[in-house]
């Protein structure tokens, strides 16, 4: 009867042994199942214990790894930072964290490493934990962690009850088992995201320190407790509802809600729920996790409100603007100026390169913006040739700034149409010029034509003797050449005079046609043709003899520019409100340079050309309001000249 109390103890101890073991196989399954790279090294920095996760994630085996120091893994850039973030490991809190590339088996990937200190009873570093993650895929790592630290939580929490109630044999174990315990709490203490899981009767089990500052209540005020206890009513029957869902549909529960902070602020969150079950009794509860998603809503909030403020900006500006891409110059927007100004659509520009567009009328331009811009990133009031839909050639300012869109080097930029401008510091240096030239010609007309008067006198006076036909020839010379300077003279001091004859309401087409016989015969003297193709136009106020003497010049520029058989054709518009009248020739063209020269005095493209021409027409273009344009190609030459609208020229016509 004595042995039977003996043989019991004997069992019960055997039974404890076993227990004892079966818990640390366990536990060591659950490590070697662990996604995360768990490590511990001395203070030399050798491994001393590595994880199976570890030993895959970098293709080694444990018997190379352990008694190596893991410094050689991590990339050399990475190096002196994991050194420096260690060396807090000796000091309070004896904790680091730090992200680090390591070569691994399928290349340099991004860990972020939580390290924890292991003091002996005189604080003195023994060893280090290190915690592993590879935050390439935060997430995935994170929803892992979460399925196995509920599992391990839950065998911790129901072993740690029951050594508490074991005697004084099983201290030793239950030493271990809390060191154990401490590990793993540290394990889910140094992820930064608020970790929970509750049993099936909706009480807590436990929780990280993440979860207490989310809360605002420490572990003690939420072991045991329900969502009632932990939150106000009304954010716990919101989680309740939440569990509910899931406790019936099961999987995996994610949702996006806001939340009363207990510091009195509103944070927005993203909750990722699962249920953990047990093989042997089904599910036991719920596990979760909350990403406070709080600073990037507000990121996100700012972020539109300054899109919509630039948008608004941006379209509204009157100054053409647009974004493109530097890198290729892919037009991503423009706004309503730039497609007035252009005279595309949207939809033609958009997703468009502007090398696509055509839109540099010069190639230098287009190097020279490039060089500046990554030089300098910004460009202002640039002069460049700008090429719009119809393939006019205009002139802006061009200014930009580079900006990053979606971590793209973008290009911001704005033009301003010079064209306008441009041409009229033109005409007003050409009116300048005139204006000095007739000022000149005013001054020396009358004192060059008194001896030439006189020189001519004499030469007809000389030819009325009886001198030799040989000298009445020269005498003839002499005297054509004197009339010819003459001429020239008189169209000369034309440009300095203004008209004072009244203008009269005519009829374009009627002067066209009166002079029309006079122009034929200069024509077909020289083997060519004149072709008249006047439309109906109104009548505008002009002076007829100058008018006269303007279409005769635009045509006989045209005669002399082309050769046999060649034809002049003069035609009359309307375009919009103004009278148009067209001369054009079928020469070869005038070179794009001299385009720009042409109506200056004395400039000429002719062998024996005065140059003054032309200048007399724009004189007289200038004395009726009218403007002269000129376009010219291979193909010929065509002068444009807009006279103004009758209702804007009443006032003028004298």
């Amino acid at each position: 009867m004595s042995a039977k109390p003996g043989k019991f103890r004997i069992e019960s101890r055997i039974k404890r042994i076993s227990k004892q073991h079966k818990y640390k196989e366990n536990y060591q399954l659950l490590i070697e199942n662990q996604n995360e790279l768990i490590v511990k090294v001395d203070i030399d920095g050798r491994l001393l214990f590595v994880s199976k996760t570890y030993c895959e994630t970098f293709g080694r085996t444990e018997e190379e790894l352990l008694g190596n120091t893991f410094m050689p893994l991590v990339h050399p850039e990475d190096r002196e930072k994991t050194a420096k973030a260690m060396e807090s490991l000796y000091q309070p809190p004896y904790a680091c964290y730090v992200e680090q590339r390591a070569l691994t088996k399928d290349g340099w990937r991004w860990f972020g490493w939580s390290d924890k200190s292991v003091l002996d009873q005189n604080n003195n570093v023994k060893s280090i934990i290190g915690v592993g993650r590879d935050i390439t895929d935060r997430k995935e790592a994170e929803e892992k962690l979460r399925q196995y630290q509920e599992h391990l939580e839950e065998m911790v929490r129901e072993r740690t009850i029951r050594l508490d109630q074991e005697i004084y044999e099983r201290k030793k174990a239950k030493e271990a088992l809390e060191r154990q315990l401490q590990f793993l709490q540290l394990l889910i203490d140094t992820i930064p995201s608020p970790i929970f899981y509750i049993d099936q009767n909706g009480l807590y089990e436990g929780c990280n320190k993440a979860y207490e500052e989310w809360t605002g209540k420490t572990r003690d005020q939420i072991i045991g407790k329900t969502v009632y206890d932990v939150f106000e009513r009304q954010v716990a029957d919101s989680y309740y509802k939440m569990d509910k869902s899931l406790y019936y549909k099961q999987g995996i529960q994610v949702f996006e809600a806001t939340f009363p902070h207990h510091d009195g602020s509103l944070r927005h969150f993203i909750t990722h729920k699962a249920i953990y079950q047990d093989e042997s009794t089904g599910w036991k509860g719920i596990v979760g996790v909350i990403l406070d998603i709080s600073q990037r809503k507000k990121a996100e909030t700012r972020l539109r409100y300054m899109e919509e403020k630039f948008a608004k900006c941006f379209h509204a500006n009157p100054n053409p603007m647009g974004i493109s891409k530097l890198g290729d110059g892919l037009i991503l927007d423009v706004n309503k100026s730039y497609l007035k100004l252009t005279g595309y659509k949207r939809k033609e520009l958009i997703n468009k390169t502007t090398l696509e567009m055509n839109i540099w009328a010069s190639s230098e331009d287009r190097a020279r913006f490039m060089k500046t811009i990554k030089e300098k990133k910004r460009i202002e009031n640039e002069e460049i040739l700008f090429r719009n839909k119809v393939g006019e050639v205009i002139t802006i300012l061009f200014s930009a700034e580079l900006i990053t869109i979606s971590e793209e080097i973008c290009v911001l930029f704005t033009v301003t149409d010079i064209t306008e401008r441009k041409q009229l510091e033109s005409e007003m240096r050409r009116l300048e010029r005139l204006g000095l030239i007739g000022s000149m010609a005013a001054g020396i007309a009358h004192e060059i034509r008194n001896p030439m008067t006189t020189v001519r006198g004499f030469l007809q006076l000389n030819m009325n003797r009886n001198t030799l036909e040989r000298d009445k020839e020269i005498n003839k010379l002499m005297i054509s050449e004197l009339d010819r300077a003459n001429k020239i003279i008189t169209d000369f001091l034309a440009l300095s005079k203004s008209s004072k004859e009244p203008k009269q309401l005519k009829s374009l087409n009627k002067v066209i046609n009166d002079i029309y016989p006079l122009i034929r015969a200069d024509a077909l003297n020289s083997h060519m043709d004149i072709c008249l193709d006047l439309g109906d136009v109104c009548e505008i106020w002009i002076n007829e003899a100058e008018i006269r003497q303007l279409i005769l010049n635009l045509v006989r520029n045209g005669l002399e520019a082309m050769t046999p058989p060649g034809q002049v054709k003069i035609r009359t518009l309307m375009k919009n409100t103004q009278v148009v009248l067209m001369v054009e020739d079928q020469g070869r063209g005038i070179d794009k340079e001299l385009v720009h020269m042409l109506g200056a005095p004395f400039f000429t493209t002719k062998a024996e050309g005065t140059g003054l021409g032309l200048a007399t027409c724009y004189s007289i273009a200038n004395q009726h309001n009218a403007t002269i344009e000129i376009t010219s190609c291979s193909e010929g030459t065509k002068f444009f000249v807009h006279f103004p609208p009758v209702i804007l020229h009443q006032d003028n016509r004298s």
